[in-house]
């Protein structure tokens, strides 16, 4: 069968880069300790036959949730190369029935590969990536503010500088206990005052009573919404919590699928999703998930806690035709990192970031960067 574009994929290509963070990354909710000093990430470089380039890249940790590196790599290179090779350019429905059907799961593996097509048929085409999405209703998008902190203190420290920077949504990690929680929160809003939007995230951190009581604690100091407050194996806990409080409830693990997200909406389980490219297995599937809770009368906002430059752009890409899209995204990682591999890393200091128009994602890959942060073999 013909190419549509007249190319097929001839070569894939793996690399894993370690970024250091600014500050080490420490989480230590309910007596669990983690401390991270560094980035790790999936790069993924593809050629076609016509010898265009694209490229793709998501984060392999630091969150316990993540694959570890070598195991992406191993995925990539093994089972998902050899499925993708020949791949007609654009057909991306074919791409994604080729990677599933040569295994099951491992989103963020097959995330990268997509990303990486979708740079390259945008630049073979010399179009911008929203336009094989489905075109653009905004020209930019803002950023939220993302707190998280081994104390009160540094977190309200925290919220007090993204304010200052004009910030106007926070992001605040709970998870520590009820009571703590609450301290939190009071603790912030009144540094912050009632203007600024809090939304908070537990990271499914809770059983039914220990969510409910920190929904309850909270409550009285008007935060937009409650991410996760239950374990990730309760939905039918997500949806009772639903009924018992006025806080809206946002569903992020429970929507790594098109599958789970109908299954969240049937149970009327969440006010608002949250969707990922990471989480959900590419920019093709995420934008059939926004439709989906677009349909449902559902709002969705994109992002993630840990990535670089090119990925955050797939999202951008992902987040310009969706109507139902809840600003500010929540692509916070570039703002933990210290450099970046891309010729141009975007500046999230600026809390808006437009939507790209140069082809594919937007972004040309720095050779020497990229030669100084890898840890796994050379990409080649």
């Amino acid at each position: 069968m013909e190419s549509l574009f007249g190319s097929k994929i001839r070569s894939v290509k793996s690399v894993v880069i370690r970024i250091p963070f600014h500050q080490p990354v420490k989480d230590f909710r309910l007596g669990k300790e983690r401390v991270t000093d560094a980035q790790p990430c999936l790069v993924i470089q593809i050629r076609d036959s016509e010898g265009c380039e694209g490229w793709g890249e998501v984060s392999a940790g630091p969150s316990p949730t993540h694959v570890n590196p070598p195991r992406l790599k191993e995925i990539v290179d093994t089972t998902l190369a050899p499925v993708v090779v020949g791949y007609e350019i654009g057909n991306f429905a074919l791409l994604h029935k080729r990677m599933d059907e040569a295994i099951p799961g491992y989103p963020t593996a097959k995330a990268a590969l997509e990303m990486a097509c979708y740079d390259l048929v945008g630049k073979s085409l010399g179009v911008p990536a929203w336009h094989l999405v489905g075109g653009k209703l905004r020209e930019e998008v803002s950023i939220i503010g993302w707190i998280k902190a081994p104390s009160i203190e540094q977190m309200t420290q925290q919220a007090r500088a993204l304010v200052d920077r004009g910030i106007d949504t926070l992001k605040v990690k709970v998870g520590y206990g009820p009571q703590k929680d609450e301290a939190i929160i009071r603790t912030i809003r009144k540094e912050v005052g009632d203007k600024i939007a809090l939304r908070v995230d537990a990271n499914n951190a809770y059983n039914r009573d220990d969510a409910f009581e920190s929904l309850k604690l909270l409550e009285p100091h008007d935060i937009f919404h409650y991410e996760d407050p239950i374990r990730e194996d309760d939905l039918e806990g997500m949806a009772w919590l639903r009924k018992q409080i006025s806080v809206r409830i946002m569903a992020d693990s429970f929507c790594k699928s098109a599958a789970d997200l109908i299954q969240v909406i049937r149970m009327e389980a969440a006010d608002i999703v949250k969707l990922s490219i990471l989480t959900n297995g590419g920019i093709y599937k995420t934008a059939q998930m926004m439709q989906i809770a677009r349909a449902a009368g559902l709002p969705a906002t994109l992002g993630h806690s840990y990535s670089l430059t090119t990925n955050t752009l797939a999202e951008l890409h992902a987040a310009a035709s969706a109507s139902n899209l809840l600003p500010p995204i929540e692509s916070v990682g570039l703002l933990k990192t210290t450099d970046d591999v891309v010729q141009e890393p975007l500046d999230l200091t600026q809390n808006k970031v437009r939507i790209p128009d140069r082809p594919g994602l937007g972004i040309d890959m720095d050779p020497a960067k990229l030669e100084r942060y890898r840890i796994s073999p050379d990409i080649g």
